[in-house]
């Protein structure tokens, strides 16, 4: 439907997102790179101000970024055919950037704060006598965040990608155990 109505690009966004009014115009300085499959750029968290992820300070090739705030080339997206619906909520993402660098694509990292996004619901806790952010996700989130990440180990053939999920998901799994609520309800998950 974009391709056919003459659109190159696209933006795609949570409901819980806020963009800053110079995105697009950040963006358009870059689509001219090589292959670009998706244009991202540094993303704060709504609530609490941090970076969600590695901050750049200048234009970084990265293997992987999260929809919100992706400025997504149509052509690419055509050409991978788009977002696996199966995989629904957790790691759907993370399963298209991988499509798309398949595809000899590429996905950039833009040096501008872009984007201001709340991943989970997010609780602040004291830990160990230090601050520590915790995911607050709804006790069915954990079974597709489960779920996804076996499914895309497999799919994409990534053993060490389980491994490294596994080592995150352990961690998640005891700060389950030490801080959140309905626990039991989350481990069953």
């Amino acid at each position: 439907m974009l391709k056919k109505n003459g659109y190159n690009w696209v933006l795609t966004l949570d409901q819980d997102s806020i963009i800053d009014e110079k995105l697009i115009s950040e963006y358009e300085k870059y689509i001219d790179l090589p292959k670009v499959g998706i244009l991202t750029c540094n993303i704060s968290d709504k609530d609490f101000g941090v970076p969600i992820d590695d901050f750049v300070d200048s234009i970084t090739l990265v293997n992987r970024c999260i929809t919100s705030g992706s400025f997504v080339s149509v052509q690419a997206y055509s050409e991978c055919g788009g977002f696996d619906d199966w995989m629904f909520i957790d790691c759907v993402d993370f399963d298209f950037c991988e499509n798309l660098i398949r595809h000899k694509y590429k996905i950039y990292k833009i040096p501008f704060f872009g984007l201001k996004h709340k991943i989970g619901d997010m609780k602040e806790r004291i830990f160990f006598f230090r601050k520590i952010l915790i995911l607050n996700e709804k006790p069915l989130r954990h079974f597709y965040m489960a779920r996804n990440c076996y499914y895309f180990s497999r799919k994409y053939k990534q053993p060490n990608y389980v491994y490294k999920e596994f080592a995150y998901e352990l961690k998640q799994r005891i700060k389950v155990i030490l801080k959140k609520k309905k626990k039991i309800q989350k481990l069953k998950y």
